[in-house]
């Protein structure tokens, strides 16, 4: 369960958790979704709504994510700060970009496909 993992972590951390909480709690949303899918596939549905109600309230405490727009716009930034020669380098412009924007803010798949996106653009 969710609890259990965030409660390992705790435990073996010695100072502070190496992932902070929240993304942590992501991830295994991310999973528990993957499961209710599987639930749903072997016609589970009473687990796959338990998994469901569990996710929704976890959700609720996890910090809203950047959109599209605001996405965008940091990565024209990005890229705006490369020379020329550079401004097509998918990983010089991650770099400037995760500098200014924290990677728990941002679901880095819809980075990586803005990205695609504004590049094929130009």
């Amino acid at each position: 369960s969710v609890l259990s993992e965030v409660y390992a972590a705790d435990k073996v951390a010695k100072d502070k958790v190496s992932m902070p909480v929240y993304l942590r709690l992501d991830m295994l949303t991310l999973l528990q979704n993957d499961a209710v899918s599987k639930f749903v596939q072997a016609s589970r549905q009473d687990l796959a709504d338990g998994l469901l109600q569990e996710a929704a309230i976890i959700e609720k405490f996890l910090p809203p994510l950047l959109s599209a727009t605001d996405i965008d716009e940091a990565l024209c930034q990005a890229i705006a700060a490369l020379p020329e020669a550079a401004q097509k380098s998918h990983g010089q412009i991650f770099k400037i970009f995760y500098q200014e924007i924290d990677r728990s803010a941002v679901d880095t798949n819809l980075v990586k496909q803005r990205l695609n996106t504004l590049l094929s653009q130009k």
